[in-house]
């Protein structure tokens, strides 16, 4: 919040800028108080880092056919 407000100071009140930095400022004086800021740190987390970086590699297979029979036996998360 601190960093949001020395941002707001180089803008005069009233502009576009000092409006914007508001809004967010109380949007996240909204999301602490009302117990979500966990939830909103994974969903910044999901935003910006793409799938592809989240995913864990849990099993690895030579064949398809391997995979399959790992799969059928329910250890497939």
């Amino acid at each position: 919040m601190g960093v949001l407000g020395t941002i707001g100071e180089r803008f005069q009140d009233g502009t576009p800028e000092d409006e914007a930095l508001r809004v967010a400022a109380v949007a996240l004086l909204y999301v602490r108080e009302n117990g979500k800021l966990d939830d909103y740190r994974e969903y910044f987390r999901r935003f910006f880092i793409p799938a592809t970086e989240s995913v864990l590699v849990a099993q690895s297979f030579s064949t398809a056919e391997e995979a399959d029979a790992w799969l059928a036996q329910g250890q497939g998360r």
